[in-house]
């Protein structure tokens, strides 16, 4: 059996039952978990939703067919495929089975093969269906995310066109004004301004991880070395920065200019989820790593497959109030933030950059219990031992 959820509920009054039916599943490489009554069963599949349930019928206090109801009106429960294994043999028996929920219906003595190859078939479509739902939701947040890119991007190309346009006619204001004399303070202001604007253009154009860069070799560990004092900066009067790395440190062939912008970004982002008046550390640390070890879950974007060779992975983390599940899948969205309006470009970079270098993002969190993000990058050759 594979990683996948292998635990099935058996029903049975009759303990020999119990007993046969247990030995059987645990030969065949699931985890059984026998419950003696229907009141029994229903506790134990609400505590902890198996992958299927063999339940009898005839049982004293809650028999099987009410056992089945009241599953299927459960909102946790409903979709658990309950199959029938009873000595009843009548046809009014399977109809009432099947109305009540069932999926299935074995009458006893029965084959072990038979048993066996039908509860095969149904934990097989349990987890088709599983599957199904995880990949429409993959692709859902694909599209998503697609539509983000084009719209960042087609935004970002009209809006630098433009600005372009009024710097160059603000140059040549200030350039005419400056020579009667001195350029009015606000066309300087101006400037200023529009060329924040167009800032917020190129970061635009970021996110959608189509930055072209200068690449080079670069050793994180002494990447990290040569700029902890501009990372130490970003850190608040009660915030220390715990800066880290296994030896050999990762090399990674990048851009150092957008490394530095999305570790800065990592940080920042981690400062502002800390609370401002205690006491806290926050965690960099690179690492070299396999694929088999790069996280699964909550991972960006969602089309990002890992190669068969090493990665360098960056990991921040934080002690903060942490991300709701709701909210994981938006973090990465262009001005998405949970604390205030006009903020939250700061991750979408991070994701851009990663993208730019074949990488990815991941992401844990809990409210509460902080968070830590790892972006994998390729590196550029295996650490020696």
């Amino acid at each position: 059996m594979n990683a996948e959820k292998s635990d099935i509920v058996v029903v049975d009054d009759n303990l020999d039952n119990l007993r046969i039916l247990s030995d059987m599943l645990r030969n065949h490489g699931y985890t059984p978990r026998p419950a003696a009554s229907g009141t029994l069963a229903l506790d134990a599949v609400k505590a902890s939703p198996p992958v299927l349930i063999l339940l009898d019928i005839m049982m004293p206090e809650t028999d099987g067919f009410e056992v089945c109801r009241q599953l299927k009106s459960g909102n946790e429960t409903r979709d658990i495929p309950v199959i029938f294994i009873t000595a009843l043999d009548q046809l009014e028996n399977k109809v009432r089975a099947f109305a009540a929920g069932g999926v299935d219906y074995i009458t006893k003595p029965f084959q072990e093969a038979e048993v066996m190859a039908r509860i095969n078939t149904h934990v097989g479509l349990v987890r088709a269906k599983k599957h199904l739902r995880e990949t429409e939701a993959r692709m859902q947040k694909l599209r998503k995310y697609e539509s983000l890119v084009r719209m960042a991007g087609a935004v970002a190309h009209r809006f630098n066109n433009d600005l372009q346009a009024v710097l160059g006619n603000l140059e040549m204001a200030v350039t005419d004004c400056a020579a009667e004399g001195s350029a009015p303070q606000t066309l300087t202001a101006a400037m200023r301004s529009a060329e924040k604007a167009a800032g917020i253009a190129r970061l635009m154009v970021t996110y959608t991880g189509k930055i072209r860069g200068d690449k080079e070799s670069m050793d994180l560990g002494n990447w990290c070395q040569d700029n902890l004092a501009e990372l130490n900066a970003l850190m608040g009067s009660h915030q220390a920065l715990d800066c880290r790395w296994r030896h050999p440190a990762p090399v990674i062939s990048a851009d150092a200019g957008q490394i530095r912008q999305m570790v800065t970004a990592l940080l920042q982002n981690a400062c502002e989820a800390t609370d401002k008046n205690t006491t806290t550390t926050i965690e960099l640390f690179f690492d070299t790593v396999s694929p088999d070890a790069i996280l699964q879950q909550n991972r960006f974007p969602v089309d990002w497959v890992a190669e068969n060779r090493k990665y360098a992975c960056i990991r921040v983390k934080d002690a903060g109030c942490g991300i709701a599940e709701t909210d994981t899948e938006k973090i990465f969205d262009p001005f998405f933030t949970t604390h205030f309006t006009g903020r939250g470009l700061g991750l979408s970079l991070v994701l851009g950059i990663a993208m730019a270098h074949r990488g990815s993002v991941a992401v844990e969190s809990r409210p509460g219990a902080g968070s830590t993000f790892q972006v994998y990058l390729p590196a550029a050759r295996d650490p020696k031992a």
